[in-house]
């Protein structure tokens, strides 16, 4: 990633935020906490942030909402729903429909945690590097250059394959 990569972690329950916080005290990346959906968006237009873990339920926002919010706002945002309570459905779904990259129950342990972020922060990075090439190979050749389909004949017609 071209910068240094950051991580935002949402939730109300203040307590949780403090002790996700102590775990990545000693890890390479920012860090930024926010206690509320509304807070996490004022944050979020100011900064930039590569990996987004938010609560699935608060007060002022749903998760679900917070996360599609951030990902209209920046599209190459990692999106993370967490929840102490079995929304299963709730959370395959916004997986199947690509809202979010991973799903985290709470209470997790501290090597789940550091898996998933681990796991989003190479996503955002192998997502960087795909974007990379297709505007590197697009710019790298002149408009019409690109082949569009196989044509072919058979029997005096053209056809596109």
């Amino acid at each position: 990633m071209t910068a240094e990569p950051t991580l935002m972690l949402v939730d109300d329950e203040i307590a949780i935020l403090r002790v996700f916080k102590r775990i990545l005290s000693s890890h390479p990346y920012r860090v930024l906490t926010a206690k509320s959906a509304t807070e996490a968006l004022q944050i979020l237009a100011e900064k930039q942030v590569t990996l987004l873990i938010s609560d699935a339920e608060m007060p002022d926002m749903d998760g679900l909402e917070l996360l599609a919010q951030a990902r209209r706002a920046n599209p190459a945002i990692i999106c993370v729903l967490m929840s102490g309570h079995s929304e299963l459905s709730s959370a395959v779904r916004a997986i199947n429909e690509g809202r979010i990259h991973r799903y985290l129950s709470k209470p997790c342990t501290a090597t789940e945690l550091l898996g998933v972020i681990e796991a989003g922060f190479e996503a955002a990075t192998l997502q960087e590097q795909h974007l990379s090439r297709l505007k590197s190979s697009t710019t790298n050749s002149a408009p019409g250059d690109e082949p569009v389909a196989a044509c072919s004949s058979s029997q005096g017609r053209s056809t596109i394959d």
